[in-house]
């Protein structure tokens, strides 16, 4: 954070309109807002898609065990 707010401040002493710099710092970090938010709604849609695959190949083993002990009666 403060790595940031050095460079900022560096940045904002150099420009010649510190509010189109702050503009153009605020756009970045909403683009970066947006790809963080993209990544974590794919990174949940994978997890509940493992998730059911889980649940299915738990629910096929039950099955199989059942059919498995009546075979052995």
């Amino acid at each position: 954070m403060y790595v940031v707010k050095a460079d900022l401040n560096r940045l904002l002493e150099k420009a010649r309109n510190p509010r189109l710099v702050l503009e153009a710092y605020l756009e970045d970090l909403e683009q970066v807002l947006e790809q963080a938010r993209a990544l974590r709604d794919a990174e949940r849609a994978e997890h509940e898609m493992y998730a059911a695959r889980v649940r299915d190949l738990r629910a096929a083993a039950r099955s199989m065990e059942k059919k498995a002990l009546l075979c052995l009666e």
